[in-house]
């Protein structure tokens, strides 16, 4: 009979394979897509032993600043109820802080499992790659850009640069200790490349292109002849990564756009104007924000594509700061993994978060969430030995 603890893993898994389909449904049932029905099989097995997966001692530091933040952000909502928008409390947030909790807590019990459902990302992100070279559920938008089941040609873009590094960081460093076959996923890689450069992403290339800079930059080799190596390596990677930039008309014509374009909105994809609105309204409510209760009632659901923006018109200087304390205890936790113990995954997939952070949307959206859950679980496993369990807590170290 199966265990409690392998059908956990077994749900985890499953999950992460269908985030890469966060658009596909049921029959075309609105509200009821795939990933969400596989988050609901992970959780339902979770309530089984439910006591080991909201334990906050470890984390009580990072997960005590976005529960704050969440808190306040649901007050200034509530104060700013009107009659045009009286929904105060954001539960897909609130949905993604729980969720991240929980797969936190699963990443301290068993990191082996978190690494196999990292590299589940990646298959189902190679299966979507598929699904565009065969032609299905593919279209292309009025930009050229291309799209699959309908998603986000960034985020489709972003996808394919977080499941490219998994793939290379499971092959180099081989976490999993799987055998010589781990060679063949490195096959889909020049067609999820290909994939990248097609949606037309400058958020993709640039994430992609910092990640190589990070890998470059962190990793630890036992001597010089072997950084070198890793130098030479990286750069011919990149080298090959730009031809299939230069080749693609999409993004090549986005980029070359942005890089003449005299008018800032331009440059800022249309957000410019967004910002000047926003700029006016958070000046005359800098303390505490107008809550999204009062931003949807005056811009409806135009999205400011920054995060810290938005978060600032929502709660105002006081939610900001500890959002960034926040972010910055997880970057914390990526960079001392790479620095000290030389996992530089967790590293390599802040740029994407980043990217997410600057220029996207990622309080709503699971993926980001899932990347920083996992650079968390991997702090914790890499420090547990080293550190008293009192001094687990993010940014607490002796």
């Amino acid at each position: 009979m199966i265990s409690v603890k392998k059908l956990q893993n077994y749900a985890l898994y499953l999950y992460f394979f269908f985030v890469n389909f966060q658009e596909l449904s049921f029959f075309g049932v609105n509200n009821f897509s795939i990933p969400k029905f596989t988050i609901l099989i992970y959780l339902v097995t979770i309530m089984i032993q439910h006591k080991d997966y909201i334990k906050i001692s470890y984390i009580k530091n990072i997960i005590g600043t976005i529960l704050a933040f969440f808190g306040l952000l649901t007050i200034i909502s509530l104060l700013n109820i009107n009659d045009l928008s009286a929904r105060f409390f954001n539960f897909g947030l609130f949905q993604n802080i729980i969720l991240f909790w929980i797969l936190i807590n699963h990443g301290r019990k068993d990191i082996r499992a978190m690494e196999k459902a990292m590299l589940m990302l990646a298959l189902g992100s190679i299966v979507l790659t598929l699904f565009s070279i065969a032609d299905i559920g593919v279209s292309i938008d009025d930009n050229g850009r291309k799209t699959i089941f309908g998603d986000n040609s960034n985020i489709i873009s972003l996808r394919m640069v977080i499941s490219t590094l998994i793939i290379f960081l499971t092959v180099a460093q081989n976490r999993l200790q799987i055998g010589l076959y781990r060679f063949l996923f490195l096959i889909p890689v020049i067609s999820m490349v290909q994939l990248m450069a097609d949606t037309g992403s400058r958020k993709g290339f640039i994430s992609f292109s910092l990640a190589i800079i990070v890998g470059i930059l962190f990793y630890k080799a036992k001597n010089n002849w072997n950084k070198i190596a890793v130098i030479i390596v990286g750069t011919f990677s990149f080298a090959y990564f730009l031809r299939f930039i230069l080749n693609s008309e999409v993004i090549m014509l986005r980029i070359l756009k942005t890089a003449a374009s005299e008018n800032a909105d331009e440059v800022l994809g249309g957000r410019g104007e967004i910002w000047n609105n926003l700029f006016t309204v958070i000046q005359n409510n800098f303390i505490f924000g107008i809550g999204e209760t009062g931003y949807f009632a005056l811009f409806g659901l135009a999205s400011p594509h920054n995060v810290f923006i938005e978060v600032l018109i929502y709660s105002g200087i006081i939610g900001l700061v500890l959002y960034l304390i926040f972010i910055l205890r997880i970057s914390y936790c990526a960079y001392k993994c790479a620095k000290t113990k030389g996992v530089i995954l967790p590293a390599l997939l802040m740029s994407p978060i980043f990217g997410l952070l600057f220029s996207g949307q990622i309080l709503t959206m699971k993926l980001g969430w899932i990347i920083m859950a996992y650079v968390v679980s991997v702090y914790l496993n890499e420090f547990s030995v080293s550190l008293p369990k009192k001094n687990l807590n993010i940014g607490v170290e002796k």
